[in-house]
C-alpha cells in the first residue's frame, strides 16, 4: 500500500481506533457488543497507571497526521509501516471488546502486530528528528504497553480458568511474571537500544505497587525489577547506546 491510498487508510485506521477507544458506546451501539468483564488479579496496576493510554493515542494521531502529509506521500517508511500499522488499530480496538477467554488471542495479535512495526522501524536505521518522535517513540511505547497488558492478560485469563498454579500461591505466580516481564523489557531494551521502551515497564509496574494492598512478594518483585530497569536504562545512556542520543537533524 502506498501513496495517497496509504495515507487515507492510515490515517482513517487511526482515527477510528481513538475514537472507539474514547467512546466505546459507539461500538457497542453499533454491533450490540457488551464490554468484557475484568477479573482482578494483583497483577492490574492502579487506574492512574491507564494514562499512559493519552501519549499513546497522542503519538498514533501524530504519525497519521505526519505520514498523510503531501511531503510523505511516496515515503517508502510509511509504506512498510501501512499493514501493521492497521493491524494495530484493528486489533487494540478489539481488546476493548472481547470476552476474556478470548482475548489472549487478540493481545498476541496485537503485539505480533506492534512487533512488525517495531523491528520494521529499527531496521530502517538512524532516523531523522521528526519520524523518530512521531513514528518510532510512539509505536515503541505502545509496543511496551501492550506488552505489560498480555502478562497481565494471561494472569486473567488463568484467573478466570480457576487455574490452580501447582498449589503455588497467587502473588507468588504474579511475582515470577513480572520477573519474566522483566527480562522481556531489559531484552528488548538493549537489542534494540530503545530505552523508551524499558520506561514504560517502570510505569507499570510503579502502578502495580501502588495498587497493592499488603501482596508483599509482589511489592518485592516488582521493586526489584524496578531498579534493575532503572539501572539498564541508566547504562544504555550513560553508554550512548541508546538510539535516542543519535537521531539525525530532521529532513523536512
Amino acid at each position: 500500500m502506498h501513496g495517497l491510498t496509504r495515507q487515507i487508510t492510515v490515517a482513517s485506521a487511526v482515527f477510528i481506533m481513538i475514537v472507539l477507544n474514547l467512546f466505546p458506546e459507539i461500538f457497542i451501539a453499533l454491533v450490540g457488543a457488551n464490554e468484557p468483564r475484568e477479573f482482578p488479579i494483583p497483577m492490574i496496576p492502579a487506574g492512574y497507571t491507564f494514562l499512559i493510554w493519552a501519549p499513546i493515542f497522542i503519538g498514533c494521531a501524530a504519525l497519521a497526521v505526519y505520514q498523510a502529509q503531501p511531503a510523505q506521500r511516496n515515503d517508502s517508511r510509511f509504506d512498510m509501516l501501512a499493514w501493521p500499522v492497521i493491524l494495530i488499530c484493528f486489533f487494540n480496538t478489539l481488546t476493548r471488546f472481547i470476552p476474556v477467554g478470548l482475548s489472549i488471542i487478540i493481545f498476541a495479535s496485537l503485539l505480533f502486530s506492534l512487533a512488525w512495526a517495531f523491528l520494521t522501524v529499527y531496521h530502517m536505521g538512524p532516523q531523522d528528528k521528526t519520524f523518530y518522535w512521531t513514528t518510532r517513540i510512539p509505536l515503541t511505547i505502545f509496543f511496551a504497553w501492550a506488552t505489560v497488558a498480555t502478562v497481565v492478560n494471561v494472569g486473567q485469563v488463568l484467573s478466570r480458568l480457576n487455574w490452580s498454579g501447582f498449589g503455588i500461591a497467587a502473588t507468588t505466580w504474579i511475582a515470577l511474571l513480572l520477573v519474566v516481564a522483566t527480562l522481556i523489557g531489559i531484552f528488548v531494551s538493549v537489542r534494540y537500544r530503545e530505552a523508551a521502551y524499558g520506561m514504560v515497564f517502570i510505569w507499570a509496574f510503579w502502578g502495580i505497587v501502588a495498587a497493592q494492598d499488603g501482596a508483599i512478594a509482589v511489592i518485592t518483585s516488582a521493586v526489584v525489577c524496578t531498579i534493575a530497569l532503572v539501572l539498564m536504562i541508566g547504562w544504555l545512556f550513560l553508554s550512548g547506546k541508546s538510539d535516542g542520543s543519535r537521531i539525525q537533524p530532521s529532513t523536512t
